[in-house]
C-alpha cells in the first residue's frame, strides 16, 4: 500500500550532496555555522625541548 505513495524515480538513498558538487567559492569557506578556530596560539615559536638523551621508548637492558 505504501508504494502507491513513494515516487518512482527514486532509488531509496537519501538526496545529499557532496560539499564539493558546489562552486568553488562555496566550499573553499567553512560554514558559517562552524568557523575555524583562531590559529595564532598554533603559529607562535614554541618553547623548546630540553636538550638531553633522545627518549625511544625502547627498554635498554
Amino acid at each position: 500500500m505504501g508504494r502507491d505513495f513513494l515516487d518512482p524515480g527514486w532509488n531509496g538513498l537519501p538526496a545529499i550532496e557532496h560539499p564539493l558538487d558546489h562552486e568553488i567559492p562555496v566550499w573553499s569557506e567553512p560554514p558559517a555555522m562552524q568557523p575555524l578556530p583562531d590559529p595564532s596560539g598554533l603559529l607562535q615559536a614554541s618553547v623548546a625541548a630540553p636538550a638531553g638523551p633522545a627518549v625511544t621508548g625502547v627498554a635498554v637492558a
